[in-house]
């Protein structure tokens, strides 16, 4: 089983991860609305095969701690990878990233390429790609991102009737999905706390209004120069398949896509074997 381990402190904050096997080092960050346990059945698999595979819980979400400073900034999310990473002893590793934990994941890909042997993405295509060719149809379904903007709203609809629209959000991102109460759970539990809801909305109060700060545009615009495959659920309500096209240029150390037909957004828990065995094909190509 996994083991949840304690006060691991990276970049001045303390995570908690889960983390099973033993070998050269998989990173899988998760996304929203997601925990670090969305990534269970892939762990196993990846583990059984030798590699040592950690799952942290990102900066805000439970129980790993507040930012300090409040910084949820994108830049910050890529440099948690890079310390949790350094902290487990693992100088180069392979970083795997799903939702934000993609965003997360293309940001620590731009800091430190060096760093990384492999970067695998999930759910997003590369943000300065997205941002180039975001349409009507896409920028309807990316809707919630400008809701989550409002200060007090979006933490309000959420919780209602025992956060019954998360339910229905996650039911458009992944349609053919028949989510368990469990599967929700931890989750559900973690977003009653009004500090945890509001950190995972902090995420997306960061990044619309840092498109306009050179900073931020300095990583979303950065060619990748790591060997990249992307996930993508052709049914996925969030980000549309057609969204993966025509990125090439913006790898420069090569790039694969694997295209699950019949999955939605969460592909990690509608086809974990599939999800593994993607990530398993791309690091012995």
């Amino acid at each position: 089983m996994e083991t949840v381990r304690i006060d691991v402190q990276a970049n001045g904050l303390s995570f908690h991860y889960l983390d099973r096997g033993s070998g050269p080092l998989i990173l899988m960050l998760h996304g929203f609305p997601d925990t670090a346990f969305g990534f269970t059945a892939t762990m196993k698999i990846l583990a059984e095969e030798g590699y040592r595979v950690v799952a942290p819980f990102m900066r805000g979400y439970a129980p790993s701690g507040f930012a300090p400073d409040g910084d949820y900034r994108l830049r910050r999310l890529g440099e948690d990878a890079l310390a949790i990473a350094a902290t487990l002893g693992a100088e180069r590793f392979v970083l795997v990233g799903h939702d934000w934990g993609a965003l997360a994941a293309y940001a620590a890909a731009a800091i430190a390429p060096e760093r990384l042997s492999h970067l695998v993405t999930a759910a997003i295509p590369h943000p300065g790609h997205s941002t180039r060719n975001t349409g009507l149809k896409q920028a309807r379904r990316s809707a919630y991102a400008l809701l989550f903007q409002l200060r007090w709203l979006p933490e309000r609809l959420i919780r209602r009737r025992n956060f019954a629209w998360l339910e229905n959000l996650i039911r458009r991102w992944s349609p053919s999905w028949d989510f368990r109460d469990e599967d929700l759970a931890f989750l559900k539990q973690a977003f009653t706390q009004p500090q945890r809801l509001q950190a995972a909305l902090a995420y997306y109060r960061a990044f619309i209004p840092g498109t306009l700060k050179r900073d931020q545009r300095a990583l979303t615009d950065a060619v990748i120069r790591v060997p990249t495959l992307q996930i993508c659920g052709g049914q996925d309500g969030c980000v549309g398949s057609e969204m993966f096209d025509g990125q090439q240029a913006w790898f420069a150390a090569g790039l694969r896509i694997h295209r699950m037909s019949d999955a939605g957004h969460f592909m990690q828990y509608e086809r974990p074997r599939e999800f593994a065995a993607a990530i398993l094909a791309q690091l012995r190509a």
